[in-house]
């Protein structure tokens, strides 16, 4: 299981949800879980995966499946600060940057 982090920016009432560790198939389950349980229609959620020590393209499937789902629901799954540097080359190498939309999710840049 993937260790986390919860916690309020309250100035911006922004839910932080920080993953550190691994975040595998192996961890997969979990990690859903995690994010089904924090993501809220209509809220905003940022995904911290700066601590993330090791990933596989499961991570890439849960973020992009929470991201879409929660959109559809008026709400917004952001990353900060960011991907991080391994999360971040393993979207390069999935060809997740190659659309500038994409790429700016992936980096944290907000809308």
């Amino acid at each position: 299981m993937p260790d986390e982090r919860f916690g309020s920016a309250s100035a911006t009432g922004v839910e932080v949800l920080a993953l550190t560790g691994v975040c595998t198939l192996e961890t997969a389950v979990a990690t859903k879980h995690l994010l089904q349980e924090r993501l809220q229609p209509g809220k905003v959620l940022a995904l911290d995966l700066e601590g993330v020590t090791e990933a596989d393209l499961t991570l890439l499937q849960l973020v992009v499946a929470a991201r879409r789902a929660v959109e559809v629901q008026g709400g917004t799954l952001r990353l900060e600060p960011g991907a991080g540097a391994l999360v971040r080359a393993l979207a390069e190498t999935a060809g997740l940057l190659a659309d500038p939309t994409e790429r700016r999710f992936w980096e944290g840049v907000r809308p």
